[in-house]
């Protein structure tokens, strides 16, 4: 054979084992990360110990709750299987509610709790303290109209006065006559607070027309 044709033979054979070689090194870079994610692979496992279930029992009469119960009265089902009742509790609700405290002096509130009503409840404030003397009157007399023409039946409304503390000229009530006396009896006021607001808004206005001025 000639020395040529044997060398480039060799050559030929080494450069095969080499792209063997790249080839298997390839091939094992590729499945190693796909082994790690496998031994990486979350499990989640998901166990309930204690299932609870709150249960009303009332009678068909007056829907009061039935007392005396015991856990023998009742039986758990899951999938149509019994289960047992690891814990077994009674609690009754107060049939009527505590009365609340009592409020401070001053202090009025709308709260179901002092004031049981079916519906919403209506306050409506004659704020004389905000607002000018010649709108007072008005204000008044518009609130005559609300109760005389737009007041729904059973609407209970309670009506209260700002000037320089709060008072309550009619606590809720459903009674028109009441709602219409009270809006009577409020008297326009005039406010300290307007005048000085007003003293404060005028030197304001003279002291820019004299900038202007000078």
């Amino acid at each position: 054979m000639n020395p040529r044709t044997k060398s480039g033979a060799r050559r030929t054979f080494l450069i095969f084992l080499a792209l063997c070689a790249i080839s298997v090194c390839a091939l094992s870079l590729r499945a190693r990360p796909g082994k790690a994610q496998s031994n990486k692979a979350a499990v989640l496992r998901t166990a309930a110990n204690l299932v609870l279930v709150d249960v009303s029992v009332t009678n068909n009469k007056d829907r009061k709750p039935v007392r005396g119960l015991t856990e023998n009265n009742f039986r758990v089902f899951e999938d149509g299987k019994p289960q047992p009742i690891a814990i077994f509790r009674v609690d009754y609700a107060p049939m009527t509610p505590a009365a609340p405290a009592p409020l401070p002096n001053f202090v009025y509130t709308n709260s179901p709790a002092y004031h049981p009503a079916n519906g919403p409840l209506t306050v409506v404030l004659l704020d004389s303290l905000n607002t000018a003397l010649f709108d007072q009157d008005r204000m008044r007399m518009a609130l005559v109209r609300y109760v005389a023409k737009l007041l729904q039946q059973g609407q209970r409304v309670a009506i209260l006065s700002l000037t320089n503390q709060l008072t309550m000229l009619q606590d809720f009530t459903t009674s028109r006559g009441l709602l219409l006396a009270a809006a009577k009896r409020f008297t326009p006021q005039e406010s300290n607070e307007m005048a000085v607001r007003e003293e404060m808004t005028s030197r304001a206005k003279d002291h820019q027309y004299l900038e202007a001025i000078s």
